[in-house]
């Protein structure tokens, strides 16, 4: 089978479609990128007309970070600095080069560069968010949680004991948010997990997205 007939975007993307952990699609994400060979990569990039490496900042360019799909974001960071990576440096033997340039060293970079790909993209897309403008719905004291309300992140639940809940809701607009982290679902970026301070009483409490809210 040739690598070069795949479709990189699309195979990334069926994957973000049908997975909703970060560690499955950062792992085929860097599968997809082994199938393409050192020559077909810089092909492609050649021919997209890209020779440097990329930071968030110039991948798309003048487009918020929260408008660029996070598969994309990934997919170029990867491809544009693997494709610096690999070029032969102008004092480098080959002898060194085929050393340093192999399957295995290629396959490690994609998964650095993945890494830092999506820390880059959740940190900017959380400088996107107006924390501010996250409402507190009515308290559900059977369950001694609270509904926080957000058209850009969607609702999520609180747990909040009953005897700390008049605090919250009474200096809501004072609390601080810290911690926060995502997950790709859907090729959309997802809240995951997030602390939330008041300062009245001192107290934190948590979002996670992988623990029930009902005590």
């Amino acid at each position: 089978m040739n690598p070069g007939n795949f479709n990189l975007f699309k195979i990334v993307e069926l994957w973000s479609e049908i997975n909703t952990t970060m560690k499955q699609q950062k792992i085929v994400i860097a599968i997809c990128l082994c199938f393409l060979s050192g020559s077909d990569l810089m092909a492609q990039l050649e021919f997209s007309g890209i020779s440097k490496p990329a930071s968030f900042s110039i991948i798309n360019e003048g487009l918020p970070i929260n408008k660029i799909p996070p598969v994309e974001f990934i997919r170029n960071y990867v491809e544009i600095n693997i494709a610096e990576w690999q070029k032969k440096e102008e004092f480098e033997k080959s002898s060194d080069y085929r050393i340093r340039v192999t399957e295995q060293t290629r396959n490690q970079k994609v998964q650095i560069y993945t890494d830092e790909a999506v820390k880059a993209y959740k940190i900017e897309y959380a400088k996107t968010i107006n924390w501010d403008v996250l409402k507190l719905s009515q308290y559900d004291a059977d369950n001694e949680t609270f509904l926080i309300k957000s058209d850009f992140i969607g609702d999520f639940a609180i747990p909040v004991p009953i005897a700390e809940a008049q605090s919250l809701k009474q200096n809501w607009n004072q609390v601080k948010f810290s911690e926060t982290d995502f997950i790709i679902l859907n090729n959309n970026l997802i809240l995951s997990k997030i602390n939330i301070f008041n300062p009245v009483n001192e107290k934190f409490y948590q979002y996670d997205s992988k623990k029930s809210t009902v005590p």
